[in-house]
């Protein structure tokens, strides 16, 4: 009696493969720098009325990153107060709007960078106002520029 063994081990290094492209992609996903873009503000967009906007950079990694720089656009549909709570940027006026910049020398591990400004409508806005996304441009620990977007923006009257 002859007893034959047939050992499929395809479907095991099949699914370990896969496990590990889900934990090195979801590390990859948690331990990298973000920003979120956020707003502060009470009642109906009104001409003239002061609406926060909130720009959180965070350094997510291990390691420290070189170089940051922080890019934001406010279209013309409204314009930037000039009195900044925290660290004043350099403003540039362009034909579509105001577009501001901050810089950082760097941002060590874990470190996180919270931007505030305000901008006040132009015009009585009906529905929502609807704002781009804020850029991080940095170098990583390995010198290699990076760049990374937060999402658009919709201020809503509450």
């Amino acid at each position: 009696c002859t007893i034959f063994f047939n050992f499929t081990i395809w479907r095991i290094w099949l699914t370990a493969l896969i496990i590990g492209g889900i934990i090195y992609f979801s590390f990859k996903f948690f331990y990298k720098p973000s920003l979120v873009k956020r707003y502060r503000h009470e009642g109906e967009i009104r001409r003239g009325k002061e609406i926060s906007i909130i720009l959180e950079v965070r350094n997510r990694t291990k390691h420290e990153i070189r170089d940051v720089e922080v890019r934001d656009f406010v279209p013309s549909i409204a314009r930037v107060v000039e009195k900044f709570e925290t660290l004043r940027p350099r403003i540039k006026s362009t034909e579509g709007g105001t577009e501001l910049r901050w810089s950082f020398d760097s941002l060590r591990a874990r470190e996180e960078r919270v931007i505030v400004y305000k901008i006040v409508p132009v015009v009585d806005v009906i529905g929502s106002l609807h704002l781009p996304n804020a850029h991080v441009k940095y170098s990583d620990r390995r010198k290699i520029k990076r760049m990374l977007a937060s999402k658009s923006l919709a201020v809503k009257p509450s």
